[in-house]
């Protein structure tokens, strides 16, 4: 197998000669593909695997150990049978995942797509690539050990085994002592035993396609067909041998792996024979694929229209779940970042100032078009604007190479969150954007996206909602201080409310709830390292805010304070009901006279 990285510059002649007809670029540190997918090129009678650029680290090192100039004929590279057979692995995931995208109307901007025209016995145009027919033969194996293996047994038992009705009636014996001897016992072995035929052909296959970087672990008891006689076989005496034996199997098994040896025999012959040399399944702007997964595996079909802004931008992924202040529904904006691993989003990039406009322009559009009725985007009475999460969703390679971990657990991202504003501790402000920034598993992601069970792509959406969500709350309980305030007297939360304190409160206060009696009151904790362009220290600000609302909200307002809540039902916790030791902190502001 040969392995081409997506992104890198190459300096060998031969992997030129190997982009020679792939979309590729040549500079002066070398020759570079944006391809990332499956081709077997006749010439070279191998398969080439153009690998995403995940698969390499910061220091463009394949699995964090081997430039991939080492790389390129990874099947006799330096690495490790384990570190092969990840490698094919996920060649196949990739395959399987491209071929799921190609489902998608779009997937014809990015995709090329190429068979060999290969006919079957009864002349009909059979579908799919070589590496199709090798994955029908490996899938086989796996799937069927335990019949191949229960084959081979029942196969040579018979070796031994004397049949007495047949040496009896059809041979004389010599007396010794009495008794009849024979010489010449017949066996019970068939003369010919055509399933045996079958596994030699079977196991034959097996083991030429170990070329193609498939590493199977079989001791096969036969001597097989190998050398010039196998090359005979692919140039056409296998498919003639198979039709000459073709009506000796009865089990369903035993038809199917006749029919699958068939099958690669036939497009073997075809590729020998055809005026293509190659064929493949290639993605030329992977990022755009990825975006495709990420958003088929979290996003919501119903809302495709609303990820086209009137101003020409494009949103990766909306969907909608429930607020974390209140059981009404609003927008989660999520935005995919198909990076080498290692990479994250910087908080003075294009890419995060690009995020915050997205959520402001939805924010806007969705007020606009709502008759007067913003709640709950923006609270009508505090003229508070309710949270909007944002996030961004890169991927990289599991460290243990594990396609069953999807990765939410990772803490790592460098600058994991950071926010857009136009005024300090103003939580509620239209402005006000928050970011939280995810590495997930890249392989858990390709291979539950190309997975044909739905079920687990449900499973999945669900957690990664729910993740999202708590992550969010979790980064406002860092970031901020809470209290609910409740009117005194028994006041409605209108009459509490007058238009005088509703200005004092701009920004910082939220109804709980559109029928609540309360309010949720945020104010941003101090950072006595944190500078407003190197002028006004942050911390003195957000302290002069609180000193400033304190007499109004002890005048009008009883307060507890809380914290949001991950339980739905709730939406806030009281402090004092809580006995988590992780929540214990010394509090930055306070309501009790000093």
């Amino acid at each position: 197998m040969i392995l081409i990285v997506e992104g890198y510059s190459y300096k060998s002649d031969k992997v030129k000669r190997i982009l020679n007809g792939f979309s590729h670029k040549v500079l002066k540190e070398g020759v570079t593909t944006d391809c990332v997918g499956y081709c077997y090129d006749k010439g070279l009678d191998d398969c080439i695997f153009f690998a995403p650029k995940v698969i390499c680290d910061s220091n463009d090192l394949v699995l964090g150990k081997y430039l991939p100039e080492e790389c390129v004929d990874f099947t006799v590279s330096s690495a490790s049978s384990e570190e092969k057979r990840f490698i094919q692995e996920l060649n196949i995931w990739i395959y399987r995942a491209l071929q799921e995208y190609s489902n998608l109307e779009e997937s014809i901007e990015i995709l090329q797509e190429k068979h060999f025209s290969i006919i079957d016995s009864v002349g009909d145009s059979t579908p799919g690539t070589f590496l199709d027919k090798i994955l029908g033969l490996t899938r086989f194996y796996n799937e069927n050990r335990d019949f191949i293996l229960f084959t081979i047994k029942s196969i040579h038992s018979q070796n031994h085994k004397i049949d007495w009705r047949k040496t009896v009636s059809k041979s004389l014996p010599f007396i010794h002592n009495g008794a009849p001897v024979y010489l010449d016992p017949i066996s019970k072995k068939k003369a010919v035993d055509w399933e045996e035929e079958l596994m030699i052909i079977f196991f034959s296959i097996l083991n030429y396609i170990k070329k193609y970087g498939f590493d199977f672990r079989f001791e096969s008891q036969y001597e097989l067909i190998s050398g010039d006689l196998f090359t005979a076989y692919r140039e056409g005496l296998g498919l003639r041998r198979l039709r000459q034996i073709r009506h000796r199997y009865f089990s369903d098994k035993t038809r199917k792996l006749w029919s699958l040896c068939y099958s690669f025999f036939e497009a073997s012959e075809t590729i020998l024979s055809s005026k293509e040399d190659a064929d493949y399944l290639i993605a030329t702007s992977f990022h755009i694929a990825f975006e495709a997964m990420v958003d088929e595996l979290i996003g919501q079909p119903e809302l495709a229209k609303m990820r086209n802004l009137e101003d020409g931008k494009v949103i990766d992924h909306i969907y909608q779940d429930q607020s974390l202040l209140s059981k009404d529904l609003v927008y989660y904006i999520g935005d995919s970042k198909y990076y080498k691993t290692g990479r994250s989003v910087q908080e003075k990039s294009l890419s995060a100032y690009k995020q915050f406009t997205y959520a402001r322009n939805i924010v806007h559009d969705t007020i606009t078009k709502s008759f007067k009725e913003t709640w709950p985007f923006r609270d009508p009475l505090t003229e508070g604007y309710c949270i909007t999460p944002n996030f961004f969703i890169s991927a990289e390679i599991d460290l243990e190479r594990r396609f069953d971990c999807d990765g939410f657990e990772k803490k790592d991202v460098e600058g994991s969150h950071f926010s857009s504003r136009q005024f300090n501790n103003r939580l509620f402000d239209r402005d006000t954007l928050w970011v939280n920034q995810y590495n997930l598993n890249f392989l858990f992601l390709l291979s539950t996206y190309a997975s044909a069970d739905s079920s687990i792509k449900e499973a999945f959406k669900k957690k990664a909602r729910r993740f999202f969500r708590d992550s969010t709350i979790d980064l406002l309980n860092k970031e901020y201080e809470f209290w609910e305030l409740i009117p005194k007297n028994g006041q409605s939360i209108e009459d509490a409310t007058q238009s005088t304190i509703t200005w004092e409160f701009r920004g910082t206060v939220y109804r709980l709830g559109k029928a609540g009696n309360s309010l949720l009151f945020a104010m941003e904790k101090p950072d006595e390292f944190d500078c407003e362009e190197g002028f006004i220290n942050a911390t003195h600000e957000r302290r002069y805010d609180f000193l400033r609302i304190k007499p109004l909200v002890n005048a009008h307002f009883e307060h507890r304070r809380c914290i949001l809540s991950k339980n739905e039902e709730k939406k806030i916790e009281y402090l004092q009901d809580i006995g988590s030791p992780g929540l214990s902190r010394s509090y930055s502001y306070s309501f009790d006279d000093d």
